[in-house]
């Protein structure tokens, strides 16, 4: 029988990921107290945490073999989600949250899952671009 892994939410403190047992937690889930999208919890009651510090964050949870998993999973944007800027928006988020190296995103609505799928989609194509200029472009043309 397999043992049950565990989702553990973060509360953005250097201590709590060295203190997890690796062989029972897969994940750690968390979000920044304040960005476009919001959450499942009101902001007021979330430790206060920069991007820089969050990435900071996810990059110790993956040294110590656990997953990272942002929460996009606010329930209104009252209707935001549907204008030009909003979007912009939402996709200058995303495109942050996998450049902090987020494995996974928890979303609440199909809208959301679909302008992610797409702001993912052409991440890994602009990551793709950059590493075939890097190995192909700059031998060819010289370090500069």
């Amino acid at each position: 029988m397999k043992d049950i892994q565990f989702s553990v939410p973060t509360n953005w403190q250097d201590d709590l990921i060295p203190g997890l047992p690796t062989h029972a937690v897969s994940e750690i889930y968390g979000k920044l107290d304040a960005d476009f999208i919001g959450g499942g919890r009101a902001s007021a009651i979330l430790h206060s945490v920069s991007r820089k510090k969050a990435a900071r964050h996810i990059k110790q949870a993956h040294t110590y073999g656990f997953k990272f998993n942002y929460l996009l999973n606010g329930t209104c944007l009252g209707n935001w989600e549907l204008t030009k800027s909003g979007q912009n928006k939402i996709k200058e988020l995303i495109e942050w949250v996998i450049e902090a190296g987020a494995d996974s995103v928890t979303v609440s609505s199909p809208f959301m899952m679909k302008l992610i799928k797409k702001v993912i989609h052409c991440s890994r194509l602009m990551y793709l671009f950059r590493r075939m200029l890097t190995q192909f472009v700059r031998p060819l043309c010289g370090k500069r």
